[in-house]
């Protein structure tokens, strides 16, 4: 196993580890959009292409909107503020077409929208005889094909009816071609747990390229901001009725080390914040990884608009020693300006020990001294656990595990990954 495999597989393993308290599950509900790579409402997901080849380049600069003639009934509590501001006006393709999928539910594509940035479609899920608990077993949607389209499949969010027969929910694709005007739904199912199969109905619909939404701006950015440990380029924004989108590469050492992203960057209109919906990201092993980010559809009149990087992924440097006697228990110590406790030190095959922080902290180079006066730097880490405090704060419980079968008299931190406070900003001029 080369070592690009090696890290994979550990921390697909850590990843497994994990345990989520359900108050967890209630938040997150209510932020469906807060992040772009949410998957879709079924467990599995599947690799999509990362390659495109541009062959025609076109841009959405329709002289009218669309308009449904009347509004698209059913989906203004999945709805971002955006897109029920554009229901409203009664913007968008009406489509209103049925499939039969395999096991007898049935699936409508009741309408469209699509702009520069991405194309949205509204669906239905409906079986009188009630869905299935796991949806992956009849319906996974992969992407959407058309004339010079290959358009992904980038974020859902979807609604349940309280009998469970009926499922509402809108898909987020890449943009399209302006030139289709047929288009494809690609889904798969999974037979069981482990046999996937290509979906067999041919989910074919209609799509006008005339009733595409006009681009509002359009501009480069190309603003550099240092973090601890590397850089963030802001390269372009694209502003759609639909959403802005803010593009650009980093290069961040520390980036993945916590699941905060770019959570702590704004977009400010008129001295407003514009709602997050999502980002993502191409984090990989190489440098300059990409970056998008996505917010609600700007104001009428925009008179100011910038960027501000209110928090983002930091690092310190601690080298705090903490003296131990092995019988530890819930104590607790202070980390610059964090806590960790130290729950319990068990002594089996390895030293064990306990610890719980903020889930916003990872220590890094951790080591502890036994009694044999040897330095023992930490194997991995282990039985982690989400839970919540009273007020709100969500706690990692882990385990560290230590090569070592005699008594630890010293734990060593050498430093901390942590969200950070930056504060800075970047001025985008109107044009």
């Amino acid at each position: 196993m080369n070592p690009i495999e090696q890290k994979l597989f550990e921390e697909k393993k850590k990843l497994a580890e994990i345990t989520a308290p359900s108050e967890i599950e209630q938040r997150l509900t209510k932020a469906l959009y807060t992040i772009r790579t949410k998957p879709f409402p079924f467990k599995r997901w599947f690799p999509l292409s990362a390659a495109i080849i541009l062959l025609i380049f076109i841009t959405y600069q329709s002289s009218t909107f669309a308009y449904y003639g009347k509004k698209l009934l059913g989906f203004d509590t999945i709805m971002t503020q955006s897109l029920k501001d554009l229901n409203e006006k009664g913007f968008g393709q009406n489509i209103e077409q049925s499939y039969l999928l395999e096991n007898g539910t049935e699936l409508t594509i009741n309408g469209l929208m699509s702009d520069e940035n991405r194309l949205v479609v509204y669906f239905t899920l409906a079986n009188d005889k009630g869905l299935p608990d796991d949806l992956d077993r009849i319906f996974t949607p992969r992407s959407i094909t058309g004339f010079f389209t290959n358009a992904r499949i980038n974020s859902s969010v979807f609604e349940i009816s309280d009998d469970e027969t009926k499922m509402t929910g809108i898909l987020n694709f890449d943009p399209i071609n302006a030139f289709s005007k047929k288009l494809q739904l690609h889904y798969v199912y999974w037979k069981n747990d482990y046999e996937v199969i290509e979906g067999s109905t041919d989910i074919i619909f209609p799509y006008n390229h005339k009733e595409a939404l006009q681009t509002k701006m359009k501009q480069s950015i190309n603003k550099k901001i240092k973090v601890d440990k590397g850089t963030i380029s802001f390269k372009s924004i694209t502003a759609t009725p639909t959403q802005t989108v803010i593009e650009g590469v980093f290069n961040v050492e520390n980036y993945d080390r916590l699941s905060h992203g770019f959570d702590g960057v704004k977009l400010i209109a008129n001295g407003q914040p514009l709602p997050l919906e999502g980002y993502g990201s191409s984090s990989t092993f190489r440098k300059n990884n990409t970056f998008s980010i996505e917010y609600g559809g700007l104001p009428e009149d925009v008179d100011s608009l910038e960027i501000q990087i209110k928090d983002f992924i930091g690092y310190k440097e601690v080298n705090k020693s903490i003296s131990l006697t092995g019988i530890e228990k819930n104590k607790v110590i202070t980390l610059e300006d964090a806590n960790l406790m130290i729950n319990n030190i068990q002594l089996n095959n390895a030293v064990n020990i306990s610890i719980s922080t903020n889930d916003s902290i990872l220590l890094d180079k951790v080591s502890i001294i036994n009694e044999e006066k040897k330095k023992i730097p930490l194997k991995t880490t282990t039985n982690h656990h989400l839970t919540t405090s009273n007020d709100e704060t969500i706690i990692n419980e882990r385990t560290l595990v230590f090569d070592s079968k005699t008594k630890p008299l010293e734990l060593h931190i050498g430093g901390l990954h942590y969200v950070k406070e930056y504060h800075k900003k970047i001025d985008i001029p109107i044009k």
